[in-house]
């Protein structure tokens, strides 16, 4: 888990983490309680889009959605950038650019 440390000095406004079903083990949900301070939500499972009973997951699709603004960027595709500060500069630069178009309309 490392490079996870460092996120509760920068988030320390984030009370609560929403994780996907492989992060329900009790050692991830001690250590982030432990190290960050943070209570860890999961998400229920998805069923099938054809059955009758289909539920979005809740808060699932803020991800997904910010996942594939990313996404419209070509520099963010692929990993072109031997340093991961690099593509996280990048990803604010996408973000901002998004909401700076947002912003001007």
């Amino acid at each position: 888990m490392r490079g996870l440390e460092t996120l509760g000095e920068t988030y320390v406004g984030v009370s609560l983490a929403w994780a996907d079903q492989g992060f329900g083990g009790a050692p991830f949900r001690t250590w982030l309680k432990h190290a960050l301070c943070w209570d860890l939500e999961l998400t229920s499972g998805l069923s099938k889009p054809s059955k009758p009973d289909f539920e979005v997951a809740p808060r699932r699709w803020v991800v997904e959605r910010t996942i594939a603004w990313l996404c419209r960027h070509r520099r963010l595709l692929c990993d072109f950038e031997r340093l991961v500060q690099v593509s996280i500069g990048w990803a604010y630069a996408a973000m901002t650019l998004l909401m700076v178009r947002r912003l001007a309309q």
